[in-house]
């Protein structure tokens, strides 16, 4: 007779879950140890490190004992070190400076410059009232020339002839006296200016000899 576990289908032969007996078979994978070099670095640097504290700890016995010095060669005679040569003592010096001498001079040429720009403003001045003092005067002759005179009226019954004409004496005397009046003035204008301009010169003069 043929086993009934054959005449099953193919389907529920490959459905067919193990026996027990190949569970039983198959064993569980057990870790195996491994070292990493990260391990062996670290070993190497603990060792590297307390062998440099055992080196630092022998270094600081060592500076704790005290060494004794040795005694001179001369123990009779002690040697002197010879002193260091003593420096003479620094004697100031009479520097004369010429700040001082310069600043006399400047003051003395700032001085002068000062005199000549002022003299030179006095004359200037003179100079604009003189020319005013003319332009005024000349401007007063002129109103006085440019004044209308009332004419006499023509005689029809006589015609005029002209003749060569002479200069009238009343008008000469008239002109010649504006004209000496208005000299008298500008002279007594140059001369109160020259007395001005003589008495500031005079003073400049005395500040500079002071």
């Amino acid at each position: 007779m043929e086993d009934p576990s054959m005449l099953t289908s193919p389907k529920s032969s490959k459905i067919a879950p193990p026996s027990s007996n190949t569970k039983r078979g198959v064993k569980n994978s057990q870790p195996q140890p491994f070292r990493l070099q990260t391990e062996q670095r670290g070993q190497i640097k603990e060792q590297a490190l307390a062998k440099r504290v055992q080196e630092l700890v022998a270094e600081e016995a060592k500076l704790r004992i005290h060494v004794a010095q040795g005694l001179p060669l001369t123990t009779d005679k002690p040697q002197n070190l010879p002193k260091p040569h003593v420096k003479e003592q620094t004697k100031p010096l009479n520097i004369k400076l010429h700040t001082e001498q310069r600043a006399a001079r400047r003051a003395g040429f700032n001085n002068l410059v000062s005199s000549k720009n002022y003299s030179l403003e006095i004359l200037r001045r003179f100079e604009e009232k003189l020319l005013k003092v003319i332009e005024e005067e000349e401007i007063r002759i002129m109103r006085k020339e440019m004044v209308p005179k009332a004419q006499l009226m023509p005689i029809f019954d006589r015609p005029f002839f002209p003749q060569r004409g002479w200069p009238i004496e009343g008008g000469t005397a008239l002109s010649e006296s504006c004209h000496t009046q208005w000299w008298r003035c500008i002279c007594g204008a140059i001369r109160h200016t020259h007395r001005r301009l003589s008495h500031w010169m005079s003073k400049l003069v005395m500040v500079e000899g002071t």
